[in-house]
């Protein structure tokens, strides 16, 4: 248990330590000989009678010889608005200045942007992941530890400094700016049941341990003032020609028992700081509790076409351990970047921080709040053009803690062994549909091992013009996948009431 317990270690560690950058796994949904398809849709069920999984069952340290060969259960995903040659202009293979150079680079940029933004960045662990089949039942139970991070922002943010102070919406508000952050421990009971020949219907319920958040709860930023300046100033001292002054009403939430926000004079955060050592013994000292619900359901239409959806992480977090609040509030005053060529060398992010903080007071408080988890919602079909051969469509919808997020995936999915899978898709998502991923399973008699990519190709190929990417491995022990013994017969083409 020694290695367990190391690994745990280097895992929580990274959660309190990343800066990473709202998430999408559709290519797992159609992979149901998989038992972690029951993540996305709780009535999916495993082409097996029992099935066990996670770090707590070592199989996963069997290498195999696709990559990435040893299959640690951990699913990761990283996302944003725009990809890095939005921002970046690059010249003979290298970055060379800002999108902001000419007119038309500008408006391009600012029509990939939404009202609201988000960068994101999840990770989970699975430690255990086990089920069986009792007559027409299904019965699971797991064990996760999940991390999510999302920094969002508005698309007013670059639309004031390149168009200035015209009539246009939205204008000089710049609601939605900040940062929503959670890592908890998850526990859950799964079933679904095949209720009639047609319709099979699955809940998941969970218990939750928050380890540790810090939540945006309120971003309200309203332009106050803003003084134009002559044109000519620009070739003078090389900056914008306005100020720009603007109030904020902002109430940011924390918990994060194993760290100390420092603050400024101010009272506003300008650090977090961690000790040098943390062990799982001190994360579960807490007592942040909190609930989720899954639910999901199947609907065969006929002997091919199948449909199906699924409502995931619905629920909330109650945190009441080491709890701070700080209320922001005040003014902020802008003069501008300079706009010589926008090189990036010489832009000081820092200082830009130092002076926008500068001008805020926040109030501090310990009192208890509630987040919610981040739910998705997803609705599609399944039509079987053979035994071996379907196609699929799902459609996906995210809360983010300011908007929604919208993504739609098409599958191509291949049973041509019952040793193995595979499914191939393609991606709307970030107002792209550019996104190809791929997913396998690779059984040898009870080892069963799979790996699931979102947009593998295009990250792979042309890493600068990726808006996101996600993984999933591990490997599961299945039993009870033998030949039938009893050929069911063909549903009718059209089933009607």
């Amino acid at each position: 248990m020694r290695y367990i317990y190391k690994i745990s270690t280097l895992f929580l560690l990274t959660i309190f330590t990343i800066r990473g950058f709202s998430q999408i796994e559709n290519t797992l949904y159609f992979m149901e000989r998989i038992p972690q398809s029951q993540y996305l849709n709780p009535a999916n069920h495993p082409d097996c009678k029992a099935w066990a999984g996670g770090l707590l069952i070592p199989v996963w340290e069997v290498p195999m010889i696709d990559p990435p060969f040893i299959h640690l259960p951990i699913y990761m995903d990283i996302s944003m608005p725009l990809s890095l040659s939005d921002y970046v202009i690059y010249e003979n293979g290298k970055p060379s200045r800002l999108f902001a150079r000419n007119t038309d680079l500008q408006e391009k940029f600012l029509k990939k942007l939404d009202p609201i933004n988000n960068i994101s960045n999840n990770l989970s662990l699975e430690w255990l992941n086990i089920g069986f089949k009792q007559g027409k039942n299904y019965w699971s139970f797991n064990l996760m530890t999940k991390y999510n991070f999302i920094y969002s922002y508005p698309k007013e943010i670059f639309e004031l400094p390149i168009h200035g102070n015209v009539e246009r919406d939205n204008n000089g508000v710049f609601d939605g700016i900040g940062v929503n952050s959670t890592a908890y421990q998850e526990a859950a009971i799964g079933f679904n049941r095949q209720f009639s020949r047609y319709f099979r219907v699955g809940l998941r319920v969970k218990g939750i341990f928050g380890i540790a958040n810090v939540n945006t709860a309120n971003s309200k930023f309203t332009t106050a003032e803003i003084t134009k300046t002559d044109d000519e100033l620009v070739n003078e001292n090389g900056y914008l020609p306005m100020t720009l002054t603007t109030n904020a009403d902002m109430l940011i939430n924390s918990s994060i028992p194993l760290a100390e926000i420092t603050t400024d004079t101010n009272n506003v955060p300008n650090d977090i700081k961690t000790p040098d050592k943390i062990t799982p013994k001190d994360i579960f000292k807490n007592k942040n509790y909190g609930w989720g619900i899954d639910f999901g359901f199947q609907k065969d239409w006929n002997s091919e076409l199948t449909f199906f959806g699924s409502i995931v992480d619905f629920g909330v977090i109650h945190w009441k351990n080491n709890v701070q609040n700080f209320n922001l509030s005040g003014k902020y005053s802008f003069s501008g970047l300079s706009v010589n060529n926008f090189d990036i060398e010489n832009i000081n992010a820092d200082s830009l921080l130092d002076e926008f903080f500068d001008g805020y007071k926040a109030e501090k408080t310990t009192n208890k709040y509630t987040t919610k988890l981040n739910t998705k919602i997803f609705f599609g079909g399944n039509y079987k053009l053979t035994k071996k051969v379907a196609i699929g469509v799902v459609g996906r919808m995210d809360k983010n803690p300011f908007n929604w997020e919208y993504s739609a995936t098409a599958s191509l999915n291949l049973k041509p062994f019952r040793w193995g899978a595979l499914s191939l898709s393609s991606s709307y998502y970030k107002k792209s549909f550019y996104n190809f991923g791929i997913g396998y399973t690779i059984r040898i008699a009870a080892m069963q091992w799979y790996a699931v990519y979102d947009n593998l190709i295009g990250t792979a190929i042309m890493p600068e013009r990726s808006r996101y990417f996600s993984m999933r491995w591990g490997v599961n022990l299945v039993f009870g996948r033998g030949k039938k013994k009893v050929i069911d017969k063909n549903k009718p083409l059209l089933y009607t009431l």
